[in-house]
């Protein structure tokens, strides 16, 4: 297990890999660290610097650090609003295809009153939805770490309480129902029903999301070495230290730690 807020428990394997490619990282960060940054800010302007200069390095190196360690289980969390807050203890937590997307709905719809005519409606527009700009997130599901008050409150100014868990059905329903001026109304009732959770996993570092996408398997990666590189430079990590990820594996029940509601 890689505990990712103590650098002190990274696996050897790791800190070796990380060490004998110093020089290069060391010069990457002290590039791109300014002080009146944030953390995130940093460590993406760390991972930018090297795709930009040294995009080959920075494969390999990803590629190396997979298969050294990409066994190894780490924990992140998960943000959403759900009807019932044990859904994921009983079930896991699913990456986001439409088939089980509109299976689940449907349960949340016919729960809520919506007629049977009235639900195919509502899957139409997240099948048109699908068709036209959600399926960039289909078959990946997004965690982050550590679970705390800036990374749920603060981040990118509005922090990850109001983006992924504002709405049953997450963020996919939010722009599918917002983008159809007549099923606003369920988007309003999606978003005052159910409680909003915050869900502890474990999965593997071989699961990052491996396609083309605004959080890489790359960056992810990048920003567990920058981690490393920070703590070595300062001696410990700061209150608004994140790492975000996606993986493209489901999470299965077992490997659910626990699932708390937040306000």
């Amino acid at each position: 297990m890689i505990v990712l807020d103590n650098p002190v428990d990274y696996p050897s394997d790791f800190q070796s890999i990380v060490n004998s490619n110093n020089s290069l990282l060391m010069s990457a960060f002290t590039n791109t660290y300014h002080c009146a940054k944030t953390y995130y800010e940093n460590s993406c302007d760390f991972y930018d610097f090297l795709c930009n200069n040294h995009k080959r390095f920075i494969d390999d190196l990803c590629q190396m650090i997979l298969r050294s360690i990409g066994e190894y289980w780490v924990e992140g969390f998960h943000l959403s609003r759900v009807l019932n807050a044990n859904t994921y203890r009983e079930s896991g937590v699913e990456i986001l295809s439409i088939e089980s997307y509109l299976d689940r709905m449907d349960k949340v719809f016919e729960l809520l009153g919506y007629t049977e005519k009235y639900r195919k409606q509502l899957y139409d527009i997240f099948i048109k939805f699908n068709q036209t700009s959600g399926s960039g997130r289909i078959g990946r599901l997004s965690l982050f770490y550590p679970d705390s008050d800036y990374a749920l409150y603060k981040h990118d100014r509005e922090g990850l309480v109001d983006y992924y868990a504002e709405t049953v059905g997450g963020e996919y329903a939010k722009m599918a129902l917002w983008d159809n001026t007549s099923a606003r109304i369920v988007l309003e009732k999606l978003q005052s029903c159910g409680d909003k959770v915050i869900t502890k996993v474990r999965y593997q570092l071989k699961s990052l999301f491996s396609k083309t996408t605004e959080i890489s398997k790359e960056k992810v990666l990048s920003q567990i070495v920058y981690a490393s590189l920070f703590a070595d430079v300062f001696k410990s990590l700061p209150n608004d230290f994140i790492i975000i990820s996606q993986i493209e594996k489901s999470i299965p029940a077992d490997k659910v730690i626990y699932t708390r509601a937040i306000e």
